[in-house]
């Protein structure tokens, strides 16, 4: 059954007033960055050695090129303990990269030849070898320049005392099944709104010529080296970004956790004709994990997943056939150009709001058709969301934009006034409320704001990222970590190099055979 109940949102609202379980909401960010180098080019450095280990490290790893850090901070109770954690993070590296800069757009640098993006490399072991040829079966798949796009993953979850409270609130029974639906409910509604998430942050308008294919994209000529669109919010979100073709095809449902795992471990599992085409070695040397459409649960490009923290060795979807969901990760927001760190509080003051609000309103089973407007409407909100266009209410009926934004900000400002009320503050209304003059003012859009700088600083997409890199860079070094702070962060770079070695020393069993077990999946 799903989490919901015949209660309004006003009703609901009012017997969440005096919950200070939602206090205990947990969060944490994961931030890409590329490393550039002083003239605005994507770095062919390595990972630098004050970083430790790319495999063990708990906040400083890789995504899919060496040159893409990915920064991860713990789990805060709140928004502000988790983003001075993330700034944190981003004063160390900018203390120790030598001649290097954070690249602080979603959309990547100044590139030269595809094949200068190199793999991420994660030493020796077994668990390494898994993690560097499922990069290269990216790069075999979709190529090289996709898998550099950079974004914040944003990780949230609720307590089980509030989540105890929900069931109680809606009449039903607390157990890991009401939590895994609760949490199923949640992220129907969310990639139903996902595009107003899109529209609202969307930071990736344009990009560098380099980047583009002449004359393969739907893209105008801004400058001498750069393409946009108008009123575009997030290309990451399109077709030049996390869009695969052939993964348009595929259709997981979320109506339960057991029927999102079935239609999943399809995708895992049965040969994909163009890919096992493609073979899975060549030459005795692997080229991709396998056949399948997906080679792993990674490769799933979803604007939102479950997760659970799986064990040593456990694939994610072992993790929550045998545990269920602890976390919902949210995949599409941009990097914030304007926020040294990457993303503003606002930002993610609405997010909980609104992940809140996704919760706790009606959320129908999903449904093909339902799918398919979703690929629709994010495909218009990605191009042309900034001119406020019609969208799609199902397969044969559109709207304007604007009327299906108003009554879900009316309902999310409404979750906001009791969050605020829980949490003493402010911070939940003035987020809303700012997203909401974003609405009526264009200008006041991250894209926007972007464009019109490019243009009156008269500076290409690679020029504006530069500058930017450079005074965010300035920023972090006017307030450096103190000597202590530093030793911290040493001691973490060997603890994470030593962990390493001792996984390489420890491990005796062949990758062949490791990579079977490891591929296995349970039946659903």
């Amino acid at each position: 059954m799903p989490a919901s109940s015949c209660l309004s949102l006003p009703e609901y609202l009012n017997q969440l007033r005096q919950d200070k379980s939602l206090l205990d909401i947990q969060r944490g960010i994961e931030k890409e960055s590329l490393r550039v180098n002083d003239e605005g080019a994507l770095a062919e450095t390595l990972h630098p050695r004050a970083f430790g280990s790319k495999l063990t490290h708990p906040s400083i790893t890789t995504d899919f090129g060496e040159a893409q850090l990915e920064f991860i901070t713990g789990t805060h109770s709140s928004v502000d303990a988790c983003l001075d954690e993330l700034d944190g993070i981003h004063r160390y590296a900018s203390q120790v990269l030598d001649k290097e800069y954070l690249w602080p757009l979603s959309m990547p640098c100044m590139l030269g030849e595809e094949e200068d993006i190199h793999l991420a490399d994660y030493g020796n072991s077994n668990t390494a070898q898994i993690k560097s040829i499922y990069r290269r079966g990216l790069a075999n798949r979709y190529g090289r320049l996709m898998q550099i796009i950079s974004g914040i993953h944003y990780n949230f979850s609720f307590s089980d005392e509030f989540l105890q409270h929900h069931a109680e609130r809606l009449g039903q029974e607390f157990s890991s099944e009401f939590i895994n639906d609760s949490y199923m409910h949640l992220i129907r509604n969310f990639r139903r709104y996902s595009w107003l998430l899109i529209y609202l942050f969307g930071a990736s308008p344009a990009v560098c010529g380099t980047f583009v294919p002449s004359g393969q994209h739907r893209l105008l000529p801004l400058d001498e080296g750069s393409y946009y669109r108008p009123d575009a919010t997030s290309l990451r979100m399109g077709p030049l970004g996390y869009q695969s073709e052939a993964q348009a095809e595929l259709y997981v449902t979320y109506n339960s956790l057991i029927e999102y795992l079935r239609t999943l471990r399809v995708a895992l599992t049965d040969p994909y004709p163009r890919y096992t085409r493609l073979g899975v070695k060549r030459q005795g040397m692997y080229q991709q994990l396998t056949d399948s459409l997906l080679q792993i649960e990674a490769e799933f490009y979803s604007p939102i997943r479950p997760k659970r923290k799986a064990e040593d060795n456990e694939r994610p979807f072992c993790a929550l056939h045998s545990r269920g969901i602890e976390w919902v990760e949210i995949r599409c927001l941009d990097i914030d150009p304007f926020v040294p760190y990457g993303v503003a509080s606002d930002t993610l003051h609405f997010v909980d709001a609104f992940l809140l609000y996704c919760l706790i309103s009606q959320s129908p089973y999903d449904t093909k058709q339902d799918y398919l407007v979703l690929l629709k409407n994010q495909s218009i909100v990605v191009h042309d969301g900034g001119a406020l266009p019609d969208l799609n209410m199902d397969l044969n009926n559109t709207v304007p934009m604007k009327d299906m934004i108003a009554p879900v900000l009316k309902d999310v400002m409404a979750v906001a006034e009791v969050m605020d009320e829980i949490y003493g503050d402010s911070d939940h209304v003035n987020a809303v409320q700012q997203q909401m003059d974003k609405v009526e003012n264009k200008k006041q859009r991250p894209a926007t704001v972007l464009l019109e700088a490019m243009v009156e600083q008269q500076r290409t997409f690679s020029q504006y990222g530069l500058n930017l890199a450079k005074e965010h860079h300035r920023y972090f070094q006017a307030n450096p970590l103190s000597n202590a702070e530093l030793e911290g962060w040493a001691n973490k770079t060997e603890e994470s190099l030593q962990a390493q070695a001792k996984i390489e020393s420890a491990e005796s069993e062949p990758f062949d055979s490791y990579l079977m077990s490891y591929l296995e999946l349970p039946e659903v």
